[in-house]
């Protein structure tokens, strides 16, 4: 939380938590495997792919005649 939210150095989390830099990486890092496993991601390079693929076809928001319906993705 302090490093990915608040932007923590390393090192202040290190002190604060009074442990060791490398424990603090390690920590962080299985953390982020953590994440991902609960979000059913592989690797961190899956999620991006998959961020830009929702971004690419994101809510429809142009102009559509009276008699379509607007589509949106689920």
């Amino acid at each position: 939380m302090l490093i990915g939210l608040l932007g923590v150095s390393y090192e202040e989390t290190a002190e604060i938590c009074g442990c060791a830099i490398g424990t603090v990486k390690s920590r962080l890092n299985r953390a982020r495997a953590g994440v991902l496993e609960f979000l059913g991601e592989n690797s961190p390079q899956e999620l991006i792919e998959r961020r830009r693929q929702f971004s690419a076809h994101h809510w429809d928001t142009g102009a559509q005649d009276a008699k379509t319906p607007k589509t949106y993705l689920r």
